[in-house]
């Protein structure tokens, strides 16, 4: 099983630009960062950086209803899986380090929040590395209130 990991990331799916792969890969990683150990080896298998360029993706045009509808669901569970692993301090300063709490504030910036749950889950996400790290966020994200009562669920 410690091989599982690297092998699942060095599998071309990992590369592919197709929406709904990565959606997939996503979701694997997301029911992995479950289990501790299994979020050290894809810290050590650079998950992070793959899920952070998949928040990324949230810029790019869409021409495609049903395209943007499975971008934007593979970002919010890229933003859960985020969360997820970021349950210790070594792994959420990582985040950190890697552009992954600048991109996550930058999403909630311009993402609507009547649009889908992408806003509540990225502040549940920026609450969770930051706790970890003794980072202020509130002052980023803007509305403290909200991110302190969200429901914690999504991780």
């Amino acid at each position: 099983s410690s091989s599982i990991i690297p092998c699942l990331l060095a599998y071309p799916a990992y590369s592919s630009s197709s929406i709904y792969i990565q959606d997939q890969l996503v979701t694997i990683i997301i029911n992995m960062a479950k289990v501790p150990i299994a979020r050290i080896q894809m810290v050590q298998a650079k998950v992070i950086q793959f899920l952070i360029n998949i928040l990324g993706q949230r810029g790019r045009k869409v021409k495609e209803l049903t395209c943007s509808s499975a971008l934007d669901k593979t970002v919010s569970k890229a933003v859960i899986a985020l969360a997820r692993l970021s349950q210790d301090s070594s792994t959420a300063d990582m985040v950190i380090k890697l552009g992954g709490l600048r991109e996550l504030v930058s999403l909630v910036k311009v993402v609507p929040t009547q649009e889908n749950e992408i806003p509540m889950a990225i502040m549940v996400a920026v609450k969770t590395i930051t706790s970890c790290c003794n980072v202020e966020y509130e002052a980023e994200l803007g509305d403290s209130d909200e991110v302190g009562n969200s429901d914690e669920s999504f991780v």
